[in-house]
């Protein structure tokens, strides 16, 4: 099935969309994750900037190997996935 992945907002986690991932999951592979310095993720550095938010979803899905996906984002984390779109465009769909 196809994967959508989804990024949470500024000062929030991924368990932000534990309510809709069963639902999502009838149809797709889904993805939630934390992105640096949020939830179980630890903070590395000082730079959050929307290309490094970016850069760190993209390694994350090469590393699952994960080629196209949907990509959904809420708040800041829409603003993550506005950047990656822009940076990796030939992955997202």
């Amino acid at each position: 099935s196809e994967t959508i992945v989804l990024i949470h907002g500024l000062d929030s986690a991924g368990a932000t969309f534990n309510p809709i991932v069963t639902e999502l999951a009838k149809r797709y592979r889904v993805l939630v994750y934390d992105q640096r310095g949020h939830g179980r993720t630890p903070a590395r550095g000082t730079d959050y900037s929307l290309p490094v938010l970016a850069r760190d979803l993209q390694k994350l899905v090469d590393h699952l190997g994960i080629g196209e996906f949907h990509l959904l984002g809420h708040s800041y984390g829409a603003r993550t996935a506005a950047r990656f779109a822009i940076m990796y465009p030939e992955r997202v769909k």
